[in-house]
């Protein structure tokens, strides 16, 4: 009885707990440092609760921050994990549309795996090749709160 509590625990807590998926509260207060090194690329609402992981907080502080933290995205593109390369890719697509779709293009070959989860409790493998295949056609920014819901 009890494995049958603490392993399913266990698993849940290591999967979203520790890399920045549902049940987070807050990001970190450097929003590059925190998407540099996110395990899962997932929207503004996850998990049976729909709440916003640490991720998306991080993904939406950036957001805010707009145009100063550009410098910073290049490097997320070009040296942060599989999630937070996706993650530069759509920020830097929300300061630049033409900029953004070339950095989604220069990820399309790219077979790192990634979590990749825009909604609900599903969480996908793919690699970064097809989830930046997957992003190129939306119109629209499938992270939103609006995308979410949709």
């Amino acid at each position: 009885m009890i494995k049958r509590i603490i392993l399913p625990a266990f698993a849940a807590a290591l999967l979203f707990g520790l890399n920045g998926a549902p049940g987070s509260s807050a990001p970190e207060s450097d929003p590059i440092q925190k998407l540099k090194t996110t395990t899962s690329f997932c929207g503004a609402h996850t998990g049976f609760a729909g709440v916003k992981g640490a991720s998306y907080l991080a993904y939406e502080q950036a957001l805010k921050e707009g145009a100063k933290i550009r410098k910073g995205l290049d490097d997320v593109l070009v040296n942060g994990s599989p999630a937070g390369r996706l993650y530069a890719a759509m920020l830097i697509r929300k300061l630049d549309k033409d900029a953004g779709d070339k950095a989604l293009k220069s990820l399309l070959s790219e077979k790192a795996e990634v979590d990749y989860c825009l909604g609900g409790c599903g969480i996908i493998k793919y690699t970064v090749g097809e989830a930046a295949k997957q992003l190129l056609s939306h119109t629209s920014d499938p992270l939103s709160d609006q995308a979410a819901g949709e």
